[in-house]
């Protein structure tokens, strides 16, 4: 989708009024700067290509590296060679002696999206119980039987050590998931609320680092200390394209922080930069680092930000608020956000199994503000939804917007999906289904 063409169209229309009720101009900026937004990440999703193929193909380099070196004599001398926190390598291109595991991304294929009545997300499956923990036993867990802290206390069981953690989900980031890798090391991921961006904590016993890796050029790393401790920050990974006959090093991409206390190794790693800049740097991941700690304070109240019920959402916003009876099939509600200032909820729908932001429906709902008067800020096609006038636009199949009143709500939605990684489309007469179900 071309950007100027789009903000041109917005140009044009916006010159024109028409007579609907008055709708604030704030959110008539937000809907349309997030749809500006939508356009301009679709745009540029071509440009980023290389990244996300680098980045997806970087963890087949690291398991392919590793068979490399457990088999190969050079791969034994460089094992042996271990100088830093981080392996060595002493090769720029390591030959794909298997390049039938390179397999080539296919892209998504376009289809026609169908409506179904809306479902819930499908329940998680309870935890395998490790000996001696029970649920009910265990006071997290008793209070939020999937959520973090019952989580934790699962695995800290598992391994038998206190696991250290952030005192808090960075910002802008929600817990993903904790898991117990080789040797009782432990790795907690992370993901930004809204995607593009992702942080993994690993930890182990011991000083030796026993995660899977497959070195880093030594010129790559950079001396830091991390409080008292020394430690080490590196920028790449080794990756390859589809029809290149080895992987390069590549310096960007991934940041990684190592370090150890005598008792414990830890690692830090933060793919993509999308919100989270300041985490893409070795003064950004030793702060976090340095924050630390034995026990995590647990949140109160619901999070603004990562809100992961509808009943949170009207706990926070005080609004009696709407959803929508009829989605695509597959669309479910994964999270709501709250802005204080503009006492306005958004809540978000996703398709099981993508990342946020490959398909999105976002609904904005807030108490309508001097009702009766001109809205003539965005403008757009009129269409009835139940009887009351509203206002519809479209660049493609890919990307529409609806703004409407019901029942003292504002309401907006925002439809996109990406053309690359869904391939989705949305005819308008289903768009407007979905918004005259929302009741």
């Amino acid at each position: 989708m071309n950007k100027n063409g789009s903000f041109d169209q917005f140009e044009a229309v916006m010159r024109k009024a028409y007579a609907v009720p008055e709708i604030r101009a704030e959110f008539v900026n937000r809907v349309q700067a997030e749809l500006m937004r939508r356009a301009d990440s679709q745009a540029v999703k071509v440009a980023r290509k290389g990244f996300v193929l680098r980045f997806g193909l970087g963890f087949a380099a690291v398991l392919l590296l590793a068979m490399f070196f457990a088999k190969a004599p050079e791969g034994q001398a460089l094992a042996d060679s271990i100088k830093h926190f981080f392996k060595i390598a002493t090769v720029t291109e390591i030959p794909i002696t298997e390049p039938n595991l390179l397999v080539t991304p296919t892209f998504a294929s376009p289809f026609a999206v169908t409506l179904v009545p809306a479902a819930s997300a499908p329940t998680e499956a309870p935890l395998p119980t490790p000996e001696g923990f029970t649920l009910a036993k265990t006071q997290a867990c008793q209070t939020e039987p999937y959520g973090y802290a019952c989580k934790l206390a699962w695995a800290e069981k598992k391994v038998g050590y206190d696991i250290k953690e952030f005192p808090a989900d960075p910002t802008d980031m929600r817990f993903e998931g904790i898991y117990i890798q080789v040797n009782n090391d432990i790795q907690i991921n992370y993901e930004r609320v809204g995607g593009g961006a992702y942080l993994y904590l690993l930890q182990g016993p011991g000083g030796e680092f026993t995660s899977i890796g497959a070195g880093v050029p030594e010129d790559s790393i950079q001396q830091v200390l991390v409080g008292e401790y020394p430690g080490e920050y590196v920028v790449g990974i080794y990756a390859a394209k589809p029809g290149e006959t080895a992987y390069k090093w590549d310096p960007t991409g991934k940041y990684s922080l190592r370090w150890a206390d005598g008792e414990r190794w830890y690692e830090i790693n933060a793919y993509g930069c999308v919100g989270r800049e300041d985490l893409c740097s070795a003064e950004g991941l030793i702060e976090l680092a340095l924050s630390m700690v034995d026990q995590s304070v647990p949140a109160e109240g619901p999070r603004a930000d990562h809100l992961v019920s509808f009943a949170e959402a009207e706990q926070i916003s005080g609004l009696s608020l709407l959803k929508p009876a009829i989605l695509p099939e597959g669309f479910v509600f994964d999270y709501g956000t709250y802005n204080a200032d503009l006492k306005e909820i958004r809540l978000n729908y996703h398709p099981i199994g993508y990342d946020p932001g490959v398909a999105e429906i976002s609904l904005w709902q807030s108490l309508q503000q001097n009702p009766g008067g001109t809205w003539d800020r965005f403008t757009g096609e009129t269409v009835d939804i139940n009887g009351q006038p509203g206002k519809y636009m479209s660049n493609d199949g890919f990307t529409h917007a609806v703004v409407w009143q019901s029942g003292g709500l504002e309401i907006g939605m925002l439809i996109t999906s990406s053309d690359l990684w869904y391939g989705g489309t949305f005819t308008k007469e289903q768009v407007l289904e979905i918004a005259r179900s929302v009741q």
